[in-house]
Parts: structure tokens; sequence; C-alpha cells
């Protein structure tokens, strides 16, 4: 394996963030989930709706080497609600908390296995800019992926 930066490998502190993030899922009961949130444009079920793509895209830079919910030119507003409604409908509206995260967990362990040795000094095309390392990408998921990035 070639090192292609000095970047460090935090692919632990990623992954039990993960494991954090489902046990709090797994508390959250559907009365709760129009509640309000730290961020503004996000209620609960917005945010967990949002966190599911989170969790995709973990999976998806390692495995295909490319953001998965990227769309070809661009994805419009009206594009990116459906799709987060649909996301919503599937994982959270009606889904037990504990069902919830147990999805979380499953994508937690596909992360793991994709994210070998290798897949953090291949190159990846993130979303949101250039072709990276994985190890360069896997930092930035953790920033871009919070609710509060850029604020």
């Amino acid at each position: 394996m070639t090192e292609t930066t000095h970047a460090p490998d935090l692919r632990s502190q990623l992954f039990a963030a993960q494991e954090w993030y489902a046990s709090l899922v797994e508390g959250v009961d559907d009365a709760r989930l129009g509640a309000a949130t730290g961020c503004a444009e996000f209620d609960v079920r917005a945010l967990q709706t949002h966190m599911t793509t989170v969790f995709d895209k973990i999976v998806g830079l390692a495995t295909d080497k490319r953001d998965p919910y990227a769309a070809e030119g661009g994805m419009t507003d009206d594009d990116a609600e459906q799709m987060r409604e649909r996301l919503a409908g599937e994982r959270i509206d009606g889904v037990a908390p504990t069902e919830r995260a147990a999805w979380l967990r499953g994508r937690i362990d596909e992360a793991r296995d994709a994210w070998t040795d290798e897949v953090l000094d291949e190159p990846i095309q993130v979303g949101w800019g250039p072709v990276m390392p994985g190890r360069v990408v896997r930092p930035s998921i953790s920033w871009r992926s919070s609710p509060t990035a850029g604020t």
C-alpha cells in the first residue's frame, strides 16, 4: 500500500460515532419525530432522514468510489425533497426505533467491511468536490454530514 497523504486513519472514530448515533435513534419514539433540533431546518424526522443518507454515503463512497446520491448534472431542490420524503417513508415513518437502529447498525457493519486499508488510498469522487484519496474523504464525511456544517 502506498501512502498518498499524511491524513490520519479515523475509521474507528467514525464507527464509534455511528454506533453512538444508532443508540440515540433507538430511544426516539414516533411522538418525538416532530420535535425541534438545534438546527432550524431540521426537526427530528428530517435529521434522522438526513442521517440515513449519510450512512448510505459512508458505504457508497467506499464501495462505488462515489457519492450514491450525487446525480449527473446535480439534483433540483424538488428532486432532493422527493428523495428525502421517499427515504423518510421507507426508513423512519411507522418504523419502530429499534428497527431504525438495527438498520443503522447493519450499515455500520457494511461500512466496517467496505473501508479497508486499500480504500484509504483509492481515488473517490465526492459529490461536493474533486476526486480525493479515501483517507481524505473519510474525515470530510463527518464535517459535511453535520447539520451545522459551514455555520
